[in-house]
């Protein structure tokens, strides 16, 4: 779909799951894949908070569940939102 990931990428002092790019357009976004043994509002909030400061890139937040259940639907979800202008040209 041309759009490409890096994963496990540190930014300031944290380190995100994967930061989504494409070289057909200037959109990037930080996605952050949260499981509830790993993640906790409060705390994530003031992380996403920095890491918006730090990166200057919106935030993606999928839950494990919902990848599980369907890896395609979020995939589709995060391009469709930051991607839908580059998808409609090819």
């Amino acid at each position: 779909m041309g759009v490409e990931v890096e994963t496990q990428v540190s930014i300031g002092n944290y380190r995100v799951d994967m930061i989504l790019f494409s070289r057909l357009s200037k959109n990037e976004v930080i996605i952050e894949c949260d499981g509830k043994e790993f993640h906790h509002n409060l705390i994530d909030e003031f992380r996403d908070d920095e890491l918006i400061e730090l990166a200057g890139l919106p935030i993606a937040h999928v839950s494990g569940s919902e990848i599980s259940k369907s890896p395609e639907k979020c995939a589709l979800y995060i391009v469709d939102r930051w991607f839908a202008k580059m998808m409609t040209t090819m």
